[in-house]
């Protein structure tokens, strides 16, 4: 039980260290912009770039929670197949059984391994696969 709340505790202690990180880029950026708001003159343009970008901040956090999961119960670490009562665990259940997310997932993984290999630790590396 004791290697359990260690586990939750780390998992928890990234998830609210990325979280804030976010929140205070996104009021940096807030705070550094002045004048129009928009990137073109043609609000269509603006209204689609934003879709667009919020499909790939969308990607991009699943897989974070899917790399993140994986660190702490894929086939690498020890014992995560004993703690399927744990509402984490389902949701990399989820993930995992998940055409759509294990494609998107699959996709995403490499490029963010490529461009940031060198900043991944071994560990998330041997989750990851």
């Amino acid at each position: 039980m004791d290697e359990l709340r260690r586990r939750l505790r780390v998992l928890l202690a990234f998830g609210i260290i990325a979280i804030v990180t976010f929140v205070v880029l996104l009021v940096l950026i807030r705070a550094g912009t002045r004048g129009p708001k928009g990137v073109s003159s043609i609000p269509f343009v603006d209204a689609l770039l934003a879709g667009i970008l919020g499909v790939v901040l969308g990607v991009l956090i699943m897989t974070a929670t899917s790399v993140i999961l994986a660190t702490f119960y894929g086939a690498t670490a020890p014992g995560g197949a004993a703690l399927e009562e744990e509402w984490s665990i389902r949701v990399y259940a989820v993930l995992q059984d998940s055409p759509l997310a294990q494609t998107l997932i699959g996709g995403v993984t490499p490029v963010l391994e490529l461009a940031f290999g060198w900043l991944i630790p071994q560990v998330v590396r041997d989750a990851i696969g």
